[in-house]
């Protein structure tokens, strides 16, 4: 849960509207560039601020996509050509999963027969790329292709910024029709938005899932089987993990983290009817109250930084932490790397229903508005990363 109009776009008095440039913008580049740097240089306090004044402004002033559009004959899709297109991908990975996925780029690059480039870019995490994308999208400097969570993916398209990739899905030419009972319906789902007429804002190349990490040889320290089923259990052995520089549990206060811990209590934050939130339910507060407590009993601390708790599990201070699936890579690396390595698993969160419940997510891609050719090259790219051998070598570099 934590977290666009592309490069072949500039804007017009009444919104935006396609043009037949190239993937960079024309003449208008160098004054995009020169508005990024001033934007980097902003504090994160004041680009939050900003992005959110523009984002407003943004939607308050957009045409619909159809008044951007007008006058651009538009073909039928399986008539298009996406041969020799650049296209630009805005991504939030670093380390190993950035290693990852700029070889299946190359891949991509060298192998696919229309000749399509794709340049990959790092443009920070998820929060910074849609800190970005707010003036981005006014600079007539944004990608083809951005990572997106959903809620992001809405807000872009409040801009009529996205493209709706159900054409492209659907495509009898270009779609996913032979494979489709390869992907689980339930993640096809997530990227339709109910709020846009049912609209394909982003299609899903990754899910994560929130776990307990654990460290095996405390436990048989402590005499303990295994991870704890329940929450209960958890704290009685987060008590006896704590001693002198130690605890049980690292409190990480991230939304998805929160998140994992209500539904294993058999909760939700969202309202029956899905139009809003509900953060007042049972489970909500018996879960802020549980962390509340151990914190206050000494027996759990608080992250102090940025994956501070990742390494306080790496230096054995603290006996659990709760985190994505994401992270499996970063965990070994920091265990192996200490001076005390040690054996650890992940298990399902403790739990409090009948069967472990767990919080499946993730960000997905979405395409934005451009040039028919540049969308269709954008798709296809996702297609190819969406197949089997390349999803097989995705996995093995995000975990």
């Amino acid at each position: 849960m934590s977290r666009l109009l592309t490069n072949n776009r500039v804007p017009a008095e009444a919104g935006f509207r396609r043009t037949q440039s190239g993937p960079k913008g024309g003449e208008d580049l160098p004054t995009a560039e020169r508005g990024l740097r001033r934007w980097q240089g902003l504090g994160p306090r004041a680009r939050h601020l900003l992005a959110a004044v523009a984002a407003a402004l943004l939607l308050a002033s957009c045409a619909p996509r159809e008044a951007r559009v007008q006058g651009v004959p538009l073909l039928p899709l399986d008539e298009v050509d996406p041969s020799g297109q650049s296209i630009t991908f805005w991504y939030p990975y670093t380390g190993i999963t950035q290693r990852g996925m700029q070889a299946l780029i190359t891949d991509f690059n060298a192998a696919n027969r229309w000749h399509i480039t794709v340049k990959g870019e790092y443009a920070g995490r998820y929060d910074d790329i849609y800190d970005k994308m707010i003036p981005a999208i006014a600079g007539n400097a944004t990608p083809n292709i951005v990572t997106a969570y959903q809620n992001q993916a809405a807000t872009y398209e409040e801009g009529g910024a996205l493209v709706d990739l159900r054409p492209f899905v659907d495509s009898p030419r270009w779609g996913i029709t032979k494979v489709r009972g390869d992907f689980f319906p339930a993640f096809l789902r997530q990227d339709l938005n109910a709020q846009f007429d049912g609209k394909r804002l982003g299609f899903p190349l990754n899910r994560s899932v929130d776990v307990l990490y654990y460290n095996k040889d405390w436990l048989a320290r402590l005499g303990l089987a295994g991870p704890p089923a329940s929450w209960e259990e958890f704290a009685r052995m987060c008590e006896r993990a704590t001693g002198p520089g130690t605890v049980g549990y690292d409190i990480n206060t991230d939304a998805s983290n929160l998140f994992a811990q209500v539904v294993s209590r058999g909760g939700r934050i969202t309202g029956a009817d899905g139009t809003g939130y509900a953060l007042d339910s049972p489970q909500m507060r018996a879960s802020m109250r549980f962390m509340q407590r151990l914190y206050r009993e000494g027996y759990a601390g608080r992250v102090a930084e940025r994956y501070g708790d990742q390494t306080d599990f790496a230096n054995r201070k603290v006996l659990f932490t709760i985190g994505s699936t994401s992270g499996i890579l970063f965990y070994a690396q920091a265990i192996e790397g200490s001076a005390h390595p040690f054996r650890w698993g992940v298990a399902a969160l403790p739990h409090s229903t009948a069967r472990p419940t767990l919080d499946i997510y993730g960000a997905s891609v979405s395409v934005t508005v451009a040039t028919q050719a540049a969308e269709l090259a954008s798709w296809l790219f996702i297609r190819w990363m969406a197949e089997p051998a390349q999803q097989a070598a995705w996995t093995r570099a995000s975990s």
